[in-house]
């Protein structure tokens, strides 16, 4: 049986006066092309929709499985650090030189393994939004200038000079100051990783208008224009990265732009390929 269409039609009516008699006029307008574009509509809403109902479900579940995973993981290779220490105790009796090496190598290992589940948890529990910001009054110039005296072995270890460029006085804002110093911290660490012996870091803070800005700038590699816009994606390392042995998981960007979100804050980057990076965080003063 061949398939009946729908048509739709719109009735409309009207009356007027014409020699002292009233008309009624009626009017019938084919409106079948402009309602199945409504209904196209709709169902292309109706499937975003669920588009976007799937990718939270699915976003949902996999940082429930890298929280449940980290979580598992932490447990065992705490457990191979602490055996790792145990053999270096006199009490187990001396080690010959290459044995000491194998554990300090074992533990070295070790701790860097446990650095990055513990960054993967990190990111899945800001990502799903458990992480709540605990806001208080922060001297930020202060925070900021502690952060760079407790970088200062790092920075001396690899013959990077480390400057900062603070304000005299205290800035204060409203913010988590554990986090921000967690944002400090990564952008620092993200700096020295791009910054051969010789070069340069400086930490800048600045007071606008409306906003606090933070600045870190490295005399790095820098990155190609491909690569900073997902830069602060999740697990996303430069090409430049790539070339040389990874020291991380790719998420302290990432890690670093979710907390400024949460402060309704920014993040900027200006970079380009041997002229180092500038990263810029804008945070509310209210």
């Amino acid at each position: 049986m061949d398939r009946i269409e729908e048509i739709f039609l719109e009735l409309q009516f009207s009356s007027i006066r014409f020699a002292e008699e009233e008309h009624l006029v009626l009017s019938l307008r084919d409106i079948t092309e402009r309602k199945r574009n409504e209904q196209e509509i709709r169902n292309q809403n109706e499937l975003l929709r669920l588009s976007v109902d799937q990718a939270e479900a699915a976003s949902r579940a996999k940082s429930l499985f890298l929280a449940n995973m980290t979580h598992e993981l932490k447990t065992p290779l705490n457990s191979m650090l602490g055996y790792a220490q145990y053999l270096k105790m006199p009490q187990l009796g001396s080690l010959s030189h290459r044995q000491t090496d194998a554990v300090s190598s074992i533990e070295s290992s070790g701790r860097h393994l446990l650095k990055l589940v513990e960054q993967i948890l990190e990111y899945s529990r800001t990502e799903a939004g458990r992480i709540p910001l605990d806001r208080t009054d922060c001297d930020l110039a202060g925070l900021i200038h502690e952060c760079i005296q407790g970088f200062q072995h790092v920075t001396r270890s690899k013959e990077i000079e480390l400057l900062e460029n603070l304000p005299a006085g205290p800035l204060h804002v409203n913010c988590d100051q554990t986090r921000i110093r967690q944002v400090v911290d990564n952008l620092l660490t993200n700096a020295a990783r791009h910054t051969d012996a010789g070069g340069r870091i400086e930490v800048s803070l600045l007071e606008g208008a409306e906003n606090v800005l933070l600045r870190v700038a490295d005399t790095g590699h820098g990155m190609p224009a491909e690569d900073q816009e997902r830069i602060f994606e999740p697990f996303e390392q430069s090409v430049s990265d790539r070339t040389r042995k990874r020291e991380g998981a790719g998420l302290g960007l990432a890690i670093v732009k979710r907390i400024v979100d949460m402060h309704q804050g920014f993040i900027t980057l200006q970079t380009a390929p041997g002229e180092g990076a500038i990263f810029t965080i804008g945070l509310p003063l209210r």
